[in-house]
């Protein structure tokens, strides 16, 4: 980390090897895009009639925003709130029709449950993938998505982005997205349950194979016990990243599809003029070793409205 700001440690890894731009955090709003200093200020770019203002703006301590109760915002979104309800008891009655069909299917009741431990997992995705893209509003969408692109464009070039077309060429998808944590500890967990019911039925399939001279209570017993430890070793197995080749994939697919609800591949031309100066301004401070007056950036048409 550098210092580079008077109210605190300005975000930035260290320069090491290659030269490279880090964005650790901006962010997006109905109004404004922003590109954090650090965890005190940050860079805001707003548009007041047609007139970009670039400004930067101190977090300051001690100030929080009003929260609102769970039945204040139950009461104030009813028609959503009843519409979300709707589409979530539809999925769980899909994902219980197709688990009772499933096991008279194929007459096992471990591996039918392991549609069951997949199903919910993804219902919970698909009902957050549909209250992101019904809250998120037109305006918003816009700006994140310009947001990502400029951030990915820095991240990439390690230079401020010549002309609007060079932004557009660039995805609107990114893997640092906030959307991750929304979905980052549901996912794992999920997974090292159904990896370890597969683990246990090979087990017990093996050892058992014959079940027919077998202990009714004694079966039993030995399968919570097999069940219980193999789960508790794929758990410190997880912690040590051992299943971030299967999480990790996983996890990205499921950021990329939360996208897809909360931002838009029609992004206005003002909004990335926004994200624009926002980065702008926000490199000036943090990299001004990538920075140079002597280029021609976006707004070389668009100065009289800065």
């Amino acid at each position: 980390m550098e210092e580079r700001s008077k109210t605190g440690t300005t975000f930035r890894l260290s320069d090491e090897g290659k030269p490279k731009i880090t964005v650790p955090m901006a962010s997006s709003t109905e109004n404004d895009i922003r590109f954090y200093l650090n965890d005190a200020d940050y860079i805001k770019a707003t548009n007041v009639k047609d007139k970009i203002i670039v400004e930067r703006v101190e977090i300051l301590k001690g100030t929080t925003e009003k929260k609102i109760s769970l039945l204040e915002d139950i009461k104030n979104n009813k028609r959503f709130c009843l519409l979300s309800v709707v589409v979530a008891l539809s999925f769980i009655l899909v994902v219980a029709l197709m688990q009772v069909g499933i096991t008279v299917l194929i007459g096992n009741i471990i591996f039918s449950s392991l549609w069951f431990l997949f199903a919910f997992p993804m219902c919970y995705v698909l009902l957050i993938g549909f209250m992101e893209y019904k809250i998120t509003t037109p305006s918003i969408k816009s700006k994140h998505s310009a947001e990502h692109m400029m951030v990915n464009f820095l991240e990439k070039n390690c230079r401020l982005p010549k002309n609007l077309q060079e932004i557009r060429s660039t995805s609107r998808f990114n893997k640092k997205c906030g959307s991750r944590y929304k979905t980052l500890e549901l996912m794992q967990p999920a997974i090292i349950m159904i990896v370890s019911i597969v683990i246990s039925t090979v087990i017990l399939t093996i050892i058992f194979h014959n079940t027919k001279n077998i202990n009714g209570i004694v079966l039993t017993v030995m399968s919570i016990i097999t069940s219980l430890v193999v789960y508790f070793i794929n758990v410190k197995l997880a912690e040590k990243g051992l299943y971030n080749f299967i999480v990790n994939p996983i996890q990205l697919g499921l950021n990329y599809f939360l996208q897809c609800c909360n931002t838009t591949n029609k992004v206005k031309d003002s909004d990335i003029l926004l994200a624009f100066y926002a980065a702008k301004f926000w490199m000036k401070i943090v990299y001004p070793e990538f920075y140079s007056n002597d280029e021609l950036y976006c707004e070389k048409d668009e100065s009289e409205n800065v």
